[in-house]
């Protein structure tokens, strides 16, 4: 990927179903770039991007769109709930467009685990940043995605919730089946991974 000089050189990554992937290197190396490339948001301007084999990166927008809404949740850094609904209107906005029913473990639990109940309708400046980040992420779940993308989904958490964080998206790729996608600047951390990878100096290298 080329933004003034090349953020990702030679990059080789193949995301299967079940795996839970760990992406670390320090800010400003390339994951966020790296994890717009995988959810089609942004193309590399070298290379080739596939998904189920089909070579997308050429791909008309719509259809990118179309694959990302019918298969992806993801989270990035920064604001990623709507502004005018509570808590819970995000996450029902959610499961309304993609004409879900049902989530995976239900709300009710989904924000109990997360530490988020009695918040529901509070708004998004209403509630902490860290509490912001985990209504994200249970709005991503609650979605029960194939693709879990998550940037950095631990920054704003402390030990014992980012712990508890942790072993729910564990217990989501287990029970889904899911390819989960975790990036951290954490060099030294011990987050679970089928497979490890670290940023450095543009590559992606196996850790």
């Amino acid at each position: 990927m080329y933004i003034g000089e090349y953020v990702l050189k030679d990059v080789n990554l193949e995301v299967s179903a079940g795996d839970f992937i760990l992406i670390r290197g320090r800010s400003g190396v390339g994951k966020t770039s790296l994890l717009k490339i995988l959810s089609l948001l942004s193309r590399p301007s070298r290379g080739r991007v596939y998904f189920m084999d089909r070579d997308v990166t050429d791909a008309p927008d719509s259809l990118r769109s179309s694959i990302r809404a019918k298969y992806y949740s993801v989270v990035f850094q920064g604001e990623n709930l709507i502004s005018t609904l509570t808590l819970a209107e995000n996450i029902h906005l959610a499961l309304d467009v993609k004409k879900m029913g049902e989530t995976w473990i239900g709300i009710d639990e989904l924000l109990e685990t997360l530490g988020l109940k009695g918040l529901e309708n509070r708004y998004p400046h209403q509630l902490s940043a860290g509490e912001k980040q985990r209504a994200a992420l249970a709005r991503a779940l609650a979605t029960t995605p194939d693709i879990l993308l998550l940037d950095e989904p631990l920054a704003n958490l402390d030990d014992d919730i980012g712990a508890t964080v942790l072993e729910l998206l564990s217990r989501y790729n287990r029970e889904e089946g899911a390819a989960v996608v975790v990036t951290t600047t954490e060099l030294h951390s011990r987050l679970p991974g089928t497979r490890s990878y670290i940023i450095r100096d543009s590559h992606l290298i196996v850790d």
